[in-house]
């Protein structure tokens, strides 16, 4: 490739400076200038800095890419919470690696403990998937998901959520074709690195927001990988970054550039 980061302001390769979205988005989605850095406000509940407009917007899609140590976890039982807080109805799934199911426990006790939580792990688990309906959120990780995709897709969930996706940055294997295949109102990808490798990275993880969106894999990387990352096609680069901005958030650490 002939291009360097600092030939784009908006996209870089290979940890991306995605930036903000435009100002109609940001007032759906979420408004980060307002709110502290701390993810507690004074009464050590959460900082609700995914909005409740955002929460009400049918079919939400969306990566929240802050950097690690950003908060992201908490962000995301925030928004539940309020869900939650607001009569929403609906069960919420939330899929991640299974080292860091644990975390989410721990986190979900800590910050929300009005969360009903269901964890759908081990080799001993209660295949009655019926039984969703009683908890506010289940925890699950990637690799049971695959196991028992064809229980899961039985099951319309509220959010679903996916911590660490790029789990399923590979489009043909089969974590990524597994989450695919599930049902929900609104899908979520949490991430510190949307591209990290190539391109088709990014189109993977939208493939599962919004099928068919970045077309398809093929016309994807005629359209866009080849005359970016071969061709060094700026021009090309700061049109897709325009394109999938508005459903990126990401917040940068001091002294990391500009979110």
């Amino acid at each position: 490739s002939n291009w360097t980061t600092q030939d784009l302001p908006h996209w870089s390769l290979p940890q991306p400076s995605m930036a903000m979205p435009c100002k109609s988005h940001t007032n759906k989605l979420v408004n980060w200038s307002r709110k502290p850095r701390s993810p507690l406000t004074e009464s050590g509940k959460p900082h609700m800095t995914l909005t409740s407009t955002m929460a009400t917007q049918p079919n939400v899609v969306l990566i929240l890419a802050d950097d690690m140590g950003l908060g992201k976890t908490v962000q995301t039982l925030a928004l539940l919470q309020s869900e939650k807080e607001k009569g929403n109805a609906g069960t919420s799934l939330l899929i991640m690696p299974t080292s860091l199911v644990y975390n989410w426990e721990m986190e979900a006790s800590r910050f929300t403990p009005e969360l009903k939580i269901l964890t759908y792990t081990g080799t001993q688990r209660n295949k009655d998937v019926s039984r969703f309906a009683q908890y506010d959120v289940v925890l699950s990780s990637y690799g049971i998901t695959r196991l028992d995709i064809e229980l899961f897709q039985n099951f319309h969930f509220n959010y679903i959520i996916l911590d660490e996706s790029q789990a399923i940055k590979n489009p043909l294997a089969k974590s990524a074709k597994a989450a695919r295949l599930l049902h929900g109102n609104h899908r979520i990808v949490l991430t510190g690195t949307p591209v990290e490798n190539h391109l088709g990275e990014l189109w993977a993880q939208f493939d599962f927001l919004m099928p068919g969106f970045l077309g398809d894999a093929r016309s994807f990387k005629r359209q866009w990988r080849d005359p970016i990352e071969v061709n060094g096609e700026t021009l090309r680069a700061r049109l897709l970054a325009d394109r999938v901005r508005p459903f990126i958030l990401r917040r940068r650490k001091a002294g990391q550039g500009k979110a």
